[in-house]
């Protein structure tokens, strides 16, 4: 009767682990973690950081942009698949508490 029940515990949580990685946060983040990883490996963070502490505040936003325009592709593609994944992610969210939400009888909009 143990063996049994330990069986069909293990069963469940195996159900239980697969319901909470198939979650859009745990996707979702191990795409941004993965796509992170892989752009410190392309850009170097440490010089870009270095080089921007040493603009001037006014002339952030165009040192960034230049940074940016004169990239590799791989960089590009990176950021790109990091801004697709949180956005993708901030919608499933939000579209997940909208159904909670109603399902409680109170709209969120």
């Amino acid at each position: 009767m143990n063996r049994v029940r330990k069986n069909i515990m293990r069963r469940v949580y195996y159900a239980f682990w697969l319901r909470k990685l198939k979650h859009p946060v745990v996707s979702h983040g191990a795409i941004l973690v993965a796509s992170y990883v892989l752009l410190a490996q392309v850009v170097s963070v440490p010089d870009v950081w270095r080089n921007l502490m040493e603009v001037e505040v006014g002339m952030a936003a165009n040192y960034l942009f230049s940074a940016l325009v004169n990239s590799e592709v791989t960089t590009w593609i990176l950021l790109g698949l990091m801004s697709v994944t949180m956005v993708s992610m901030l919608y499933k969210m939000m579209k997940d508490r909208e159904i909670t939400q109603e399902s409680d009888n109170w709209a969120w909009r």
